[in-house]
């Protein structure tokens, strides 16, 4: 399931980050006692006011195609395992956090 989240985020970058996308950065980096994964873009992006919406079952920040589930899918995932999605402002394109519970092993 979070390659299906991780999925859902590209594939939202790619229809909806507009005509003059032309790269997706993925980082990973831990945090103390979490993994945090930064997929950004350079697109259109989503205006912060919009931030919630786009999480929305049902709902796109903008217009499109799409049935408005990916993200929120994409939320659910994260959720399921511990985790959050966020979406952080930016001044280009589109930048989605995910943050894991690292296990101690």
């Amino acid at each position: 399931m979070l390659q299906e989240a991780i999925l859902n985020i590209f594939s939202n970058s790619l229809v909806h980050g507009g005509p003059k996308l032309t790269q997706i950065w993925v980082t990973l980096r831990k945090s103390n006692a979490t993994a945090e994964i930064l997929i950004q873009d350079d697109g259109i992006g989503i205006p912060e006011e919009r931030h919630l919406e786009a999480l929305s079952r049902f709902s796109q920040a903008g217009g499109g195609p799409g049935s408005g589930l990916g993200l929120a899918i994409a939320v659910r995932v994260m959720k399921n395992h511990g985790g959050q999605l966020s979406i952080l402002p930016s001044s280009r394109g589109a930048t989605i956090k995910l943050r894991l519970p690292l296990l101690e092993i």
